[in-house]
Formats: C-alpha cells, sequence, structure tokens
C-alpha cells in the first residue's frame, strides 16, 4: 500500500512537473508569433498601390497630377486614425495627413495636386509632380515617425504598381 502512494506522490510531482515546464515555455513559444503580427501592431494601414504616371502628356494640369496617386488601405477589422502620419517619396516630397480616420477594410487615395479632400480622397496640394516615371519609393510613416509601409517601383511596372 506504501509502495503505491509513494507511486502516487511521485506520479503528481511529475504531472506538476511537466505543467509548471509547459506554462514556462509556452510563452517563449508564443514570443514569435507576437513578433510576426508586429507589423499590424504598427498600424495595420497598407500601401496597396502608386498609379506615378498619369495617362497623356505631363503638362502640369490639376487632372494631370491628380490622375497621379498613392493609395493606402486599412487592413485591419477597426477604424484607423491617421492623423499626422506622413507619406514621402525618396526625395523632399512629403505628405502629412490632416485629421484622417479609415474605416475598417476602406481605402484612401492621396492624389498630387490640388481638391477637396473627403473620405476617400486627399490631396498633397502639389503644382508639380511628386511620383517619378522611372522609378520611386512611397514610405508611409506613423506620427511617431516609425515606417509602418514601404512600395517601390521602377519604370517597368509602368503606369501603376501595385504592392
Amino acid at each position: 500500500m506504501r509502495s503505491q502512494h509513494r507511486i502516487r506522490i511521485a506520479l503528481g510531482t511529475v504531472a506538476a512537473a511537466t505543467l509548471v515546464a509547459v506554462l514556462a515555455v509556452g510563452p517563449a513559444q508564443a514570443a514569435p508569433a507576437a513578433r510576426t503580427a508586429a507589423p499590424s501592431a504598427l498600424g495595420g494601414v497598407r500601401i496597396v498601390k502608386i498609379f506615378f504616371d498619369s495617362p497623356g502628356p505631363d503638362n502640369r494640369s490639376n487632372a494631370s497630377l491628380n490622375s497621379e496617386w498613392v493609395m493606402i488601405k486599412n487592413v485591419t477589422r477597426v477604424r484607423k486614425v491617421i492623423t499626422g502620419w506622413t507619406l514621402h517619396d525618396l526625395t523632399i516630397h512629403r505628405y502629412t495627413f490632416p485629421v484622417t480616420i479609415i474605416s475598417p477594410g476602406a481605402a484612401l487615395r492621396v492624389h498630387t495636386g490640388f481638391g477637396v479632400k473627403n473620405p476617400f480622397n486627399r490631396f498633397w496640394g502639389s503644382k508639380t509632380y511628386i511620383w517619378n516615371n522611372t522609378g520611386d519609393r512611397a514610405t508611409l510613416r506613423n506620427a511617431r515617425g516609425v515606417i509602418v509601409s514601404r512600395c517601390s517601383y521602377r519604370k517597368a511596372d509602368d503606369p501603376v504598381k501595385t504592392c
């Protein structure tokens, strides 16, 4: 009887030790998954398309300038506030988002020229082209300056790059 009692105690100790080991290892295994999910944690907003070569001649008309745009999308199931975020090219062109909220799954275009903003369009207000026809890179940063999304293109992607 005592030997059965000792066996039960030993089995209980082994079971408890196994449970402690599983609990100790569990969070360490969960950490890589959290790293994978980190880009969503950075914003959940992505550059999804760049229309960099507006149709027709580059005559700097507002219609031609506004045919050049970058589309960003909220890839989450919650609304995203991107007020103060920036979009920029490889040189000095930088657009800062005014008060802007993107609904879950919605997309927003940032046009180069002038226009009236609405929930689906923003306007850079530039009188010159932003996106080079030969190649460039769009970078989206959150209000703290952390890169959230990037998309590069080259002439071979003419006239639009899906990111």
